[in-house]
């Protein structure tokens, strides 16, 4: 694992430094963007995908959380939480996590529990002098290790779009974990992206080291979204929600 670390850090700081990769994320000209083309809180935790953290960051001065219930085939699993974004480097959240398996193999039963997570944006753009350098975060998710403490570092990037779907951007994430377990999501090579297929609509696809899943993500108002989707072949669906403070 710290052989694959290393191997996916030379990877970021060469994206970094390339002269090719000049253009960040970032949300047009609008001074308010639509809310799929801002960032969202994952299923599970941190600003992200479904099961995966990107680079992106909650907002400051901005909570956003959602509340979703999987369909496994055993337990029905319901999650809520929300993230804070304290600086434009700095986010923290809370999730808990109803009906899931505590730590341990012998452990048998469900319980409920609460994941504690955290991330922090890298200043790349001033480190290799350039603004328009993709966005690079490390972070842990369930830090007080009830479940699966995991670390991760992850990299996010705008692809460039043809003029005609301008409005439909494409972000791509690649990240690299290690877990308590060695084993399950955010475990060696994880990876996915998001497509704004439609107007008010966010498409995302994610690998996240164990699974592929996938959701949908649709906004009747700009403060909330209606979402559905797959992980590891079970469907879930619920609610996400955005609020400054």
């Amino acid at each position: 694992m710290r052989k694959i670390m290393v191997m996916f850090a030379a990877v970021v700081l060469g994206v970094v430094a390339s002269p090719g990769w000049t253009q960040g994320i970032f949300y047009g000209t609008w001074e308010e963007p639509a809310p799929e083309l801002q960032p969202v809180p994952s299923w599970y935790g941190s600003t992200g995908l479904i099961v995966t953290p990107t680079a992106l960051m909650c907002p400051p001065h901005q909570i956003q959380g959602g509340w979703h219930q999987m369909e496994f085939d055993i337990k029905e699993q319901r999650v809520y939480g929300a993230n804070v974004g304290i600086t434009p480097q700095i986010e923290v959240g809370v999730t808990r996590v109803q009906n899931i398996k505590p730590r341990g193999v012998a452990q048998t039963s469900y319980t409920d529990e609460t994941i504690l997570n955290a991330k922090y944006k890298l200043d790349m753009a001033e480190w290799f002098d350039n603004p328009l350098a993709p966005d690079v975060a490390i972070g842990v998710w369930d830090w007080a290790n009830d479940l699966n403490r995991a670390y991760y570092l992850v990299m996010s990037k705008e692809v460039p779009m043809a003029q005609e779907v301008a409005g439909r951007q494409l972000n791509v994430h690649l990240g690299v974990g290690n877990n308590d377990r060695n084993t399950g999501p955010l475990e060696g090579i994880f990876f996915g992206a998001d497509l704004v297929p439609f107007e008010s609509s966010l498409l995302q696809l994610e690998y996240d080291g164990d699974n592929l899943n996938g959701a949908l993500r649709y906004y009747p108002a700009n403060w909330i979204s209606l979402d559905a989707g797959l992980v590891d072949d079970n469907f879930g669906w619920g609610v996400g929600i955005g609020t400054n403070f």
